[in-house]
C-alpha cells in the first residue's frame, strides 16, 4: 500500500509529498498443512482393498502391513505414523508475493520425522518374501502401490503399476530404516 506523506521543501510550493510503501520489506506468513496421517485418499481405496485381499488369499498376515502411494514418505519415529500431519508457516514477501528466502519457515508441532524411500525387489515369490519380512519385523512393512498412467518427457503415456503381485515389488521394512 502506498501512502503519501506531506514534507516541507525549501523551494516553492514549500510542501511536497513523498510516497512511501508501508509494505516494503514486510513479510506475511501463510499456513499450510503437511501430511495426511497415513489416511488413503478415496481414489486409492479400491487398490488397497484388492491388494489386502491378495495378501489374505495367500495367507500373509496384514496386521503389520501399511501402504503408500509415492516412493518416498515421512515416518514419525515416536508415534509410528506414516506421513504425519503438522503445520508450517511459509514466509511470503509483501511486495512480490514470492517466498521470502531470508526469513525462516516456522514448523508447528512437527514430530520427530525421518524420510524413508521404498526399495525395489525382484523375487520369485512375493508373498513368501513378505511373510518372512513380517516375521522378523517389529514396526511393520510399508508397500508402495500405484496404478496410474503417466506422461513421459517425450509425450508418450505409460502405465505406472506396482502392487503386491507385480513382477517388481516396492517395499521397505521399517525396522531396517529406524533401528540402523
Amino acid at each position: 500500500m502506498i501512502i503519501p506523506i506531506p514534507i516541507f521543501l525549501p523551494i516553492y510550493p514549500y510542501i511536497g509529498y513523498k510516497y512511501i510503501n508501508i509494505f516494503k520489506n514486510k513479510v506475511v506468513y501463510e499456513k499450510h498443512t503437511i501430511g495426511n496421517n497415513g489416511v488413503a485418499p478415496d481414489s486409492h481405496k479400491e487398490l488397497i482393498k484388492a491388494n489386502k485381499q491378495l495378501l489374505l488369499d495367500n495367507q500373509v498376515p496384514i496386521n503389520k502391513i501399511r501402504f503408500v502411494f509415492q516412493p518416498t514418505f515421512t515416518y514419525d519415529v515416536n508415534n509410528n505414523i506414516i506421513n504425519p500431519k503438522y503445520d508450517i508457516m511459509l514466509p511470503i514477501n509483501g511486495n512480490t508475493g514470492l517466498h521470502a528466502k531470508d526469513h525462516p519457515i516456522i514448523e508447528i508441532n512437527k514430530p520427530n520425522i525421518k524420510m524413508i524411500r521404498v526399495n525395489s525387489y525382484d523375487v520369485d515369490d512375493n508373498y513368501e518374501f513378505i511373510k518372512n519380512l513380517i516375521k522378523k519385523s517389529k514396526l511393520g512393512v510399508v508397500i508402495m502401490l500405484a496404478n496410474e498412467v503417466v506422461t513421459l518427457f517425450d509425450g508418450r503415456e505409460e502405465q505406472y503399476f506396482f502392487s503386491v503381485d507385480s513382477e517388481v515389488i516396492r517395499l521397505i521394512n521399517l525396522d531396517e530404516e529406524i533401528f540402523n
